[in-house]
């Protein structure tokens, strides 16, 4: 998409986010795994694409000693994480996802849902798990939590996201090339100026995220729909379902641990 660039979505949704997307009935499930893994591992914790911190201060609260590092790539964004009750303590820092991981050692690196495929090219995000790979402490563990959209035949869609008397918020999103996916909500208010919202990912299904993590030195320690309550509870094994929201637990593999 012409003039999109990584502090694009940002700017565009920082005002709506939290209404948009601030209510996740998973998110003590998501609390509960993020304490078990942290437990006995020292180290930062870090919350990629943390946004507006929706996620980030109810981490904070549930892990109240732990250092947490905010990487999001739009200050506006930040700007409201800043103020948000919970997030007093919370390290903030501007950057790409990619270029701003830590050095570490890192206890836990979360990318709740979707993050990842805000990184529109697969070589960055094959590089994103080889940094986080090389910053993990010992013990310690990357989230992602992801869920591909369906297969389709069309190259475009409109539909209806939100409509009321005075306002209308239409999707409209386009396929490209290798898994590309972008599109705007459009939002319309009577007697107002019409808003775009534009947004860009590159979607991976679980099968290539798992070539991935290979790549990267890391090793699929939970692979499964639900967060899982500790490590006594973790599903191993390759991915074997292309579609669902999945939540995929790696660590450093054997190997480039040796290594």
């Amino acid at each position: 998409m012409e003039g999109y660039d990584e502090s694009t979505y940002g700017r565009a949704f920082a005002d709506v986010y939290d209404d948009w997307y601030g209510d996740d009935p998973r998110l003590d499930d998501l609390l509960s795994t993020v304490e078990a893994l942290t437990r006995s591992i020292e180290g930062p914790l870090v919350e990629l694409g943390a946004g507006t911190g929706r996620l980030t201060a109810p981490i904070a609260q549930r892990v109240p000693n732990r250092q947490i590092i905010a990487i999001d790539s739009s200050s506006e964004m930040l700007d409201r994480l800043k103020v948000r009750e919970g997030c007093e303590h919370v390290d903030r820092v501007l950057g790409d996802m990619v270029d701003a991981v830590p050095p570490g050692p890192l206890a836990l690196v979360l990318a709740s849902y979707n993050t990842v495929f805000n990184l529109v090219d697969d070589e960055r995000q094959v590089e994103l798990l080889r940094r986080i790979a090389g910053s993990l402490a010992e013990g310690g563990h990357l989230v992602i939590e992801t869920e591909p959209p369906l297969d389709t035949d069309e190259d475009s869609s409109v539909s209806v996201r939100h409509m009321t008397a005075d306002t209308v918020v239409l999707s409209v999103s386009r396929h490209l090339d290798d898994r590309r996916l972008e599109g705007h909500f459009i939002e319309m208010v009577n007697g107002d100026r019409t808003r775009l919202r534009p947004w860009s990912i590159r979607w991976f299904d679980h099968h290539e995220l798992a070539t991935m993590v290979e790549a990267a030195g890391l090793e699929i320690a939970h692979h499964g729909a639900d967060w899982p309550a500790d490590e006594d509870s973790f599903t191993p094994g390759p991915p074997v379902d292309r579609h669902g929201r999945r939540v995929t637990i790696l660590r450093r593999s054997m190997s480039s641990i040796r290594a």
